[in-house]
C-alpha cells in the first residue's frame, strides 16, 4: 500500500476527490460571518472591494475602457541567463462581454543572443458566435534533448533551433455552447547548433537537421465557460482531431480528448481542474519535435516541454487560484501524468507528479489577460516559467 498512488486509477481519482474537495471548499468559504450582537457581517472592507472589482471584470468591461496596453518586462531562466522584451496588447471594442477581440504582440531578447517573437490576433464576429483566431511564432532559443521515454534522460544534450510556426484558426457556435472549430498548420524547425551525442546525433540522421510539415485540425467543443481567456466557472469539453503532414516521412494522426472545469469557489477563490488524454498514430516514424508532449507551461508545470516525449499520453490536473487585489493573484497547482508508446503500454507506466505555486499580474483587468511567474517541481530539478495567459 506504500505505492497506492501509482495505481493506474490513480489518476482519475484525483481528479474526484478535487472535485469533491472544491463542492466541500465552496460551501465553508461562501458563509457569511456574522456578529451575534449587532448582525452586522464582520468580513474585512478589503474583501468587499476585491468583489467588486471581481464583479466589474464580467459586467461593465467598456468601464474606463483602454484599447492599447504595453509593458517592458524582464526574466531570468538558466537556459537563456537574462532576457528583457516588450508585450503589446490591443483591445477592439467589444460586442459581447465574455468574447473580446484582442491583438497580443511580445518580443523578447537575450544576453545570449536568443530571440522570440509572437503574434496573436483573436476576433469575434457577430455577438461572438464566429470567430479567427491565428498565431504567428518565431524564435531562435536553446533547448534539450532528453531521448524519448516515459523518464527524462539524466544527462540531456543541448541543441539550439529555430522556429517558425503559423496557424489559422475558424469556428462557429452552431447551438447553445457548441463549437465546431477548425485550423491549418505551418510549421519550420532547424537545429543549427547541436551536441555531438549519438543519440541526439542519431536522430538527426534519420529525419536531417530541419524538418517541416503542414497539419489540420477539427475539433467539436462544448464551452460554457464565463469567460474563455481565464474562466472563473464553467466547463470546457473538447474533442479534437489532428492530421499531421512532415515533409520526410508519412503522415500521422492525433486524436485527442480534452476536459476543464472551473468553479468560484469565494470572492477569492477560483478552482480548476483538467484530464487530457492524446494519442499518436502512424505507419512510420515520426520527427521527436511533433510528438505528444507531457510538460511545459501549460500542462505538468515542474517538467519542461522537451523532457518527456512520445506518441501517447494521459493527464490530470488541477489549480486553486486566490485573488490577492484586483490585479494579483497567486495559485497554486499539483498534477499527476503518463507518457508512453502506446496506449496500451499508458496503462502499467509509471506516473509523473508535479507540484508548485505562481504570482500572476493582471496587466488588462478588462480581457482579463496576465503575465504570470510559476515555480514547479518534479522529481527532476524545479522548473521556472515565465508566461502570458492562463495555463488551463
Amino acid at each position: 500500500m506504500r505505492n497506492w498512488w501509482r495505481h493506474p486509477s490513480a489518476a482519475w481519482a484525483f481528479l474526484f476527490l478535487n472535485g469533491i474537495a472544491f463542492d466541500v471548499f465552496a460551501s465553508v468559504s461562501q458563509r457569511n460571518f456574522v456578529d451575534p450582537v449587532s448582525g452586522d457581517s464582520v468580513a474585512p472592507r478589503i474583501l468587499q472591494q476585491i468583489e467588486a472589482s471581481t464583479d466589474s471584470l464580467k459586467e461593465d468591461v467598456t468601464a474606463e475602457w483602454k484599447a492599447l496596453t504595453g509593458m517592458p518586462f524582464a526574466f531570468y531562466t538558466p537556459e537563456t541567463s537574462l532576457g528583457a522584451g516588450y508585450l503589446t496588447f490591443y483591445k477592439f471594442d467589444p460586442k459581447e462581454k465574455n468574447r473580446i477581440s484582442t491583438l497580443l504582440t511580445t518580443l523578447s531578447y537575450t544576453v545570449k543572443n536568443q530571440s522570440l517573437l509572437t503574434i496573436t490576433p483573436k476576433l469575434y464576429y457577430d455577438d461572438g458566435k464566429r470567430e479567427l483566431h491565428s498565431n504567428i511564432a518565431f524564435s531562435n532559443y536553446p533547448t534539450k534533448f532528453y531521448g524519448l521515454s516515459n523518464a527524462p534522460a539524466s544527462e540531456p544534450e543541448e541543441f539550439k533551433e529555430k522556429y517558425l510556426q503559423a496557424f489559422l484558426q475558424a469556428g462557429v457556435e452552431f447551438s447553445d455552447h457548441l463549437y465546431l472549430r477548425s485550423a491549418i498548420h505551418r510549421e519550420f524547425r532547424e537545429i543549427s547548433e547541436a551536441d555531438s551525442d549519438p543519440l541526439l546525433q542519431q536522430f538527426i540522421a534519420i529525419q536531417g537537421k530541419s524538418v517541416s510539415m503542414n497539419a489540420f485540425h477539427v475539433s467539436l467543443e462544448f464551452d460554457d465557460r464565463d469567460f474563455p481567456p481565464a474562466p472563473f466557472s464553467g466547463k470546457w469539453i473538447r474533442l479534437l482531431y489532428y492530421v499531421g503532414f512532415p515533409d520526410r516521412t508519412e503522415r500521422f494522426y492525433r486524436p485527442e480528448v480534452d476536459l476543464r472545469f472551473y468553479r468560484k469557489l469565494s470572492d477569492q477563490w477560483v478552482g480548476a481542474v483538467q484530464a487530457t488524454a492524446s494519442d499518436i498514430r502512424s505507419s512510420s516514424w515520426v520527427p521527436f519535435q511533433f510528438l505528444n508532449s507531457l510538460g511545459g507551461g501549460n500542462r505538468l508545470r515542474g517538467i519542461y516541454t522537451t523532457e518527456l516525449r512520445n506518441n501517447s499520453l494521459a493527464l490530470v490536473q488541477s489549480e486553486l487560484r486566490y485573488i490577492l487585489y484586483p490585479r494579483w493573484e497567486i495559485n497554486g497547482f499539483l498534477g499527476v501524468g503518463r507518457m508512453a508508446t502506446d496506449l496500451e503500454t499508458l496503462q502499467s507506466d509509471r506516473d509523473h507528479w508535479v507540484t508548485g505555486l505562481g504570482l500572476h499580474f493582471l496587466f488588462d483587468p478588462q480581457s482579463r489577460t496576465k503575465m504570470r511567474i510559476e515555480l514547479g517541481f518534479s522529481d527532476s530539478s524545479p522548473k521556472l516559467y515565465f508566461l502570458v495567459g492562463e495555463a488551463f
